[in-house]
């Protein structure tokens, strides 16, 4: 399991906040904008 939290920057479409969090098994956290989600990937999958 992956725990991802947003510890500051800008989301490109405003959507993410400081503080929020999302934890990454087997799918594609519910929720985490395609930015962030293309951000996280290459770590996910290393």
């Amino acid at each position: 399991m992956i725990k991802v939290k947003v510890v500051g920057g800008e989301c490109q479409g405003g959507h993410h906040r400081v503080g929020d969090h999302w934890e990454i098994e087997s799918l594609t956290p519910e929720g985490m904008c395609l930015g962030a989600w293309g951000a996280v990937f290459p770590f996910v999958m290393a």
